[in-house]
């Protein structure tokens, strides 16, 4: 059941990664239990054969690093266990889930293909060990939209990014619960772009921005345009960093001009320079 219209739900779309298409043949993928394709074909529209499939590999999302929009999944959140019906920890969430085109994602049976698998990692190298990535193996229909499917197998489409609702969100520096009615003195609003500077009484500087809170994964998109500003530098993720991207859902993002976001090495500078309150 979409969820979008939720009056307590804001849709975020958090992570791109530049993905690296592997051959069914890989390990990766030959040790993955398929036997639910056949099922998740029909309501998905997709096919149930997977040698119909590009396949790729890709990084989902960064714990706790916030995007361009000032949205962040603390960790806590992405390994939060989900009460029943769902039975599993959030990020398991876009297992199975679908793939689309630039998150045109309000018909299931739109989907271009499926998450075959989902993983949560360590990010080695950068962040004293405290980031973890949720990967994902995304497998595309050939036969249901042959020209994405090129374009991914080519290498011309070789970004991805994520869909999710949040029920609510925090202050990265004070913990203060935000919402439309209400912010704190750190968060402009939660329908525009947060990303302030906020000294404490040691005169040391902090990033201020949104944490999202009750994540439920929707899907993950093949995009043109990725923007997750730490992938731009291959010193500042390690495991040769793919792209990363979070996008406000379609109607926030027309609240916030792409003028009011801060730039990507602006942003590679705060995470050179000032603290986080989530710990970095």
């Amino acid at each position: 059941m979409k969820i979008y219209s939720s009056s307590r739900l804001k849709t975020v779309k958090l992570g791109a990664g530049e993905g690296k298409v592997i051959d069914k043949a890989d390990s990766a993928v030959s040790k993955i239990d398929l036997s639910w394709l056949a099922l998740a074909a029909p309501v998905y529209h997709i096919s149930p054969n997977i040698d119909d499939y590009v396949i790729v590999n890709t990084i989902i999302t960064i714990s706790d690093l916030p995007n361009r929009n000032g949205i962040a999944f603390p960790l806590t959140e992405l390994v939060g266990f989900d009460e029943p019906p769902y039975n599993r920890l959030a990020y398991e969430g876009w297992l199975k889930a679908p793939l689309f085109a630039e998150h045109d994602n309000a018909d299931c049976t739109k989907a271009k293909g499926v998450v075959l698998d989902v993983s949560l990692r360590k990010v080695e190298g950068y962040g004293q060990g405290r980031l973890w990535k949720v990967t994902g193996i995304l497998a595309f229909d050939k036969t249901k939209d042959p020209e994405l499917a090129e374009k991914i197998a080519n290498g011309t489409i070789n970004t991805y990014s994520m869909g999710a609702t949040a029920d609510h969100f925090t202050c990265s520096y004070c913990g203060e619960v935000c919402t439309e009615a209400h912010c704190c003195a750190h968060i402009k609003s939660i329908d525009t772009v947060n990303f302030s500077e906020v000294k404490d009484v040691d005169g040391n500087t902090h990033l201020a921005f949104l944490n999202a809170h009750g994540l439920s994964p929707i899907e993950v998109s093949a995009v043109e345009d990725p923007a997750w500003a730490p992938a731009l530098s291959t010193n500042i993720l390690f495991n040769k960093a793919p792209s990363y991207k979070v996008t406000l859902d379609k109607q926030d993002s027309k609240k916030s001009d792409d003028n009011d976001r801060p730039s990507a090495n602006e942003i590679i500078e705060h995470l050179s320079r000032i603290s986080f309150n989530n710990g970095y």
